[in-house]
């Protein structure tokens, strides 16, 4: 995975406002501080995750059982997401799994996953109203 391909899901993040705001003090995600890029973009698709799952439960739509991209879908047919936040979501999720597959991934990928991811996902919690889920939260994903 090269970074032209997380170049697309910030300028997507970019259109869809999600990066408009910056990080709230205190709002970060929880992105690993491992120098392995692999390590770096999953702990971006789990903070993601744990995200979109704490919103749909807070809005009664059941995803228990759905993966992210399944998550995202139901979210969406549900219109709970606007348009440019899904399609920025559903350009992401293909990465992060890469990265979750072991897939070679770009050194780069690593400050990108704590400083653009970490920011795009705090763009997302201001988004939906949801609260950063912390390290320590338990999940049932």
């Amino acid at each position: 995975m090269e970074l032209r391909d997380l170049a697309k899901v910030t300028a997507s993040a970019r259109s869809a406002g999600l990066l408009s705001k910056g990080p709230a003090a205190g709002a970060g995600a929880d992105v690993s501080e491992e120098d392995d890029p692999n390590v770096a973009l999953a702990s971006v698709r789990i903070s993601l995750e744990r995200i979109l799952r704490g919103f749909a439960r807070s809005r009664d739509i059941d995803v228990e059982r759905q993966g992210l991209g399944q998550m995202i879908n139901v979210l969406a047919q549900k219109e709970a997401l606007p348009p440019a936040t899904v399609a920025t979501l559903r350009d992401m999720v293909p990465i992060l799994n890469r990265a979750v597959h072991g897939e070679r991934v770009d050194p780069g990928a690593t400050e990108w996953a704590r400083t653009t991811g970490a920011w795009l996902l705090a763009g997302l919690v201001h988004d939906v109203g949801m609260a950063m889920p912390g390290r320590n939260e338990k999940s049932r994903a």
